[in-house]
Parts: structure tokens; C-alpha cells; sequence
């Protein structure tokens, strides 16, 4: 696999973010990997 074929977070999340009902989805997520709850305000 390339380089060029891997999908790097900050553009994942960016994307996620452009529709407010993926928040939920990249709250989950993000809440996963930090052992932290997450919220998204805004």
C-alpha cells in the first residue's frame, strides 16, 4: 500500500465535521481513544 492510498485523520474528522449529524460519530470515536467523554459544541 502507497503512500498516497492511506486516509490521514485530520483530513477524515474535517470531512466528518462538514455535516453536523457526524458528530455523534467522531464524538464516539474520539471519546474511544482518549478514555475521555467528548462533546462537540460547535
Amino acid at each position: 500500500m502507497g503512500k498516497d492510498s492511506l486516509v490521514r485523520f485530520d483530513w477524515a474528522a474535517k470531512r466528518l465535521l462538514r455535516q453536523k449529524s457526524n458528530f455523534v460519530v467522531l464524538e464516539g470515536f474520539v471519546s474511544t481513544l482518549l478514555g475521555e467523554d467528548i462533546r462537540i459544541k460547535d
